[in-house]
């Protein structure tokens, strides 16, 4: 997919860059940039705010841009999209509102392939409710132990929240599994979408989870802006968390009427122009087809796979039977991944490096720090080949 760099800013002043990180961050194609900074250089204004012809139009790209998001994510049947900062302040807010569902002894069901944006949100709430979190386990092969919670424990559990992909290894837990355990148990079950936007389709509506979150800055879109999908019904019944302008229907007679939908959640200026933005990177994805991105996903990763294959220092991290296509992580045996990163950085090739902030995912593989290669749109075969020349020139013979 190296022919859409053109697309990028960045790549453009930049030639030389390898770009391994597409899980921490994408970039921005032109069109997403153009599309906020024209929406303020023509409209300027946020929504909600008066009732004049500019109002008006930022209203309607508010309404149109949010519509295709929503259509992007197979999500305009049952849901409220409600906007956040990014995926860490969607899953603090869903925890913070979920609150009063929590009681004493009660469980919160997720795993340890989270990232701390969907974990220590529920750790904190557990904290405060004198509540429990309990972690499916990863298995040795990097499969969960479904079967990890008794069945006597099941009426405890009022909350699940799971990761559709983990962004260490690429694994992608059992929907079908999930979703058994919530029939099981009623609870609310909550999906952490932010690794597969970038790469996947994904039919909110059809998994019929209670709540979804994701960040846009994921999926070539802009950053400070992320999104909260959270079911009609249960947007209508849980309390505000935020309160000011623009959330309220009435604050007369000393009792305020919040409105029902995701505006009870939005209290505040906001900057319509992300929202625009992320619609633009949305149709972006589109033109160049969720397939031909999950097919190019797929062809990188096996090339990778199989080019490493020789290299007798580099050790690739399980991944369990089923898993996603739009990373590799790896430790070099003898050699720090901080130092790999260095190396590797002289090259102006870019990875990362760490535990991911998913500390407990890397316990369970008995590492503290490892190394990770993500790719997506403007990635090819000549970017894997650079960085497996730079390992094999630079780091594997490291003295």
């Amino acid at each position: 997919m190296r022919e859409y760099r053109a697309d990028f800013a960045v790549y453009r002043n930049n030639p030389d860059l390898c770009y391994l990180d597409y899980a921490a961050t994408t970039f921005m194609p032109d069109s997403v940039i153009d599309a906020w900074i024209n929406f303020h250089q023509y409209y300027g204004i946020s929504i909600g705010r008066g009732s004049n012809y500019l109002s008006a139009k930022a209203n309607r790209i508010f309404e149109e841009s949010s519509m295709k998001i929503l259509d992007f994510f197979h999500a305009t049947k049952k849901y409220q999209l409600i906007y956040t900062k990014n995926a860490t302040e969607s899953a603090n807010l869903l925890a913070s509102i979920l609150v009063n569902m929590i009681n004493p002894g009660d469980i919160i069901v997720t795993t340890e392939y989270e990232h701390h944006s969907n974990l220590l949100p529920w750790i904190k709430l557990a904290s405060d409710k004198d509540a429990i979190v309990l972690k499916l386990p990863i298995l040795p092969n990097g499969n969960i132990d479904y079967d990890f919670i008794e069945r006597s424990l099941y009426d405890k559990i009022k909350i699940i929240t799971v990761t559709m992909e983990s962004n260490v290894n690429s694994y992608t837990p059992q929907i079908e599994k999930i979703k058994l355990l919530k029939k099981e148990t009623n609870a609310i079950l909550v999906f952490d979408m932010s690794q597969v936007v970038g790469h996947s389709k994904v039919d909110c509506d059809s998994i019929d989870a209670d709540a979804y979150f994701m960040s846009a800055h994921k999926m070539y879109g802009p950053k400070n802006i992320g999104g909260l999908l959270i079911k009609n019904d249960i947007c209508e019944e849980l309390p505000p968390f935020m309160l000011g302008g623009g959330m309220v229907w009435s604050s007369l007679g000393g009792k305020p009427t919040w409105y029902k939908d995701f505006r009870k959640y939005m209290a505040g200026t906001f900057d319509v122009g992300l929202v625009f933005a992320w619609a633009k990177a949305c149709e972006y994805m589109r033109e160049i087809g969720m397939t031909q991105i999950a097919s190019s996903d797929f062809n990188l990763k096996r090339y990778l796979k199989e080019s490493v294959a020789h290299l007798h220092k580099f050790c690739l991290i399980p991944e369990g039977t089923e898993h996603g296509y739009s990373l590799s992580s790896f430790t070099l045996d003898g050699i720090h991944s901080h130092d790999v990163a260095a190396l590797l950085s002289e090259e102006h090739i870019v990875i990362r490096t760490g535990h991911m902030c998913a500390q407990p995912t890397l316990q369970a593989f008995h590492q503290e720090s490892i190394c990770r290669v993500s790719w997506g749109i403007g990635t090819d075969v000549s970017d894997v080949d650079r960085f497996i020349d730079a390992i094999s020139e630079r780091v594997n013979n490291r003295k």
